[in-house]
């Protein structure tokens, strides 16, 4: 029995997804700093959690500094909520309008929303290194939801202001209030996703199951990478799927470096790159006895909606995949032809195993692996 270890690629591409934001903010409040003359301090010592929780997450390292980074977020924008309510009672006897105290109202909302985001993180992030909690994985996709609720809150409040101006740096409107969010509601996509997928420390699967599932990735969790990512998840797929591709029978070897590359910088090679590998899934395919082609259809539209290309490809590899984790027929015992009940019971056995390691990763639940335990056996 081999320990599954934390490899997911949403650890990566959410510490990038980190990343951009929390410098491009931490620019934009030391530009304000300097132009205004006054430093707060407290607001750039704000920004080393999220700092520190990037490099965790670049590094894919899942433990209690994530944790704890998360929870320190939380905390901090529980505070910020509070600041702005406090804003809000104490200058509404001064001479201020509603709409002056409607933004600082619109603010206070959008930090909670924001504090209950990092807050649901952090025990998504605790679950990732401790057994249990598949009910609390099953709604990764909360904290994005309740993000959203941040950018509305906001966009709302000063949209409702029409007598105060407020500078926003160097990022404008638009970034600070629109993109800054859209990139945290990526990043708590892809953190959402990582955590959800990371096996527990000591949870064991069977012996080779890991180096069967090498190209497997869940559909739905590959769509939504492609759709929030902004194309860094297109370009570690690219990577990752040529060198899959290299393990098919009878083809030539290809660089997955050199290709992810020849993607990203010569144009019209993302469409050759699609076609040629969709060649080698089909002729792979058919060794398996899956005689289902995608080349066509996939290069087709690969000129006019790329996304549906690269999710048709996936589902492709995943069934390869699946084909190769059932293993090839049983063979002969040392002894002799094993008998039809030696087989019978063999082949349960083995679906049972199946359906187990497909329990250990998520993929199928405990109600879903119970029942068909029960129908195996014939309980």
């Amino acid at each position: 029995m081999k320990k599954s270890t934390s490899k997911n690629p949403c650890y990566l591409l959410a510490g990038v997804l980190l990343l951009i934001p929390v410098s491009l903010a931490l620019v934009s409040t030391i530009a304000s700093s300097i132009t205004m003359q006054y430093w707060n301090f407290f607001l750039l010592v704000s920004y080393i959690p999220p700092i520190v929780l990037g490099i965790f997450l670049l590094l894919k390292k899942g433990n209690w500094g994530t944790t704890i980074c998360l929870g320190l977020m939380a905390l901090h924008r529980i505070y910020g909520g509070i600041n702005y309510l406090y804003n809000h009672f104490y200058l509404q006897n001064e001479l201020f309008t509603p709409d002056f105290l409607s933004y600082y109202v619109g603010l206070a909302v959008a930090s909670f929303f924001s504090a209950l985001a990092y807050g649901f993180l952090t025990v998504l992030s605790f679950f990732s290194h401790q057994k249990g909690g598949a009910r609390v994985k099953k709604l990764w996709f909360l904290p994005a939801i309740l993000f959203l609720g941040d950018l509305i809150s906001s966009i709302v409040g000063y949209l409702l202001n029409d007598t105060l101006t407020i500078g926003f740096g160097f990022l404008g409107f638009t970034g600070q209030m629109i993109l800054l969010p859209l990139l945290y509601v990526s990043f708590m996509i892809c953190a959402g996703l990582a955590f959800k997928s990371t096996c527990p420390e000591g949870e064991e699967v069977p012996d080779g199951y890991q180096q069967k599932q090498e190209g497997y990735y869940d559909l739905v969790q590959h769509a939504l990478l492609l759709l929030f990512t902004f194309g860094i998840w297109e370009l570690i797929w690219i990577y990752r799927t040529t060198k899959f591709l290299n393990n098919a029978p009878d083809q030539e070897e290809r660089n997955p470096t050199t290709k992810l590359l020849l993607c990203m910088f010569v144009p019209f090679y993302y469409v050759y790159w699609i076609y040629r590998s969709c060649k080698i899934l089909d002729s792979w395919g058919k060794e398996k006895q899956n005689d289902e082609e995608i080349t066509l259809i996939a290069f087709i539209l690969s000129f006019f909606v790329r996304i549906v290309s690269l999710i048709l490809m996936q589902n492709k590899i995943n069934r390869l995949c699946t084909m190769e984790k059932k293993g090839a027929p049983d063979s002969d015992t040392e002894g002799g032809d094993r008998s039809p009940q030696a087989k019978n019971d063999g082949d349960r056995t083995e679906e049972i195993r199946n359906y187990k390691a497909l329990l250990d990763d998520g993929i199928i639940t405990e109600e879903e692996f119970e029942a068909k335990k029960k129908q195996l056996l014939g309980l």
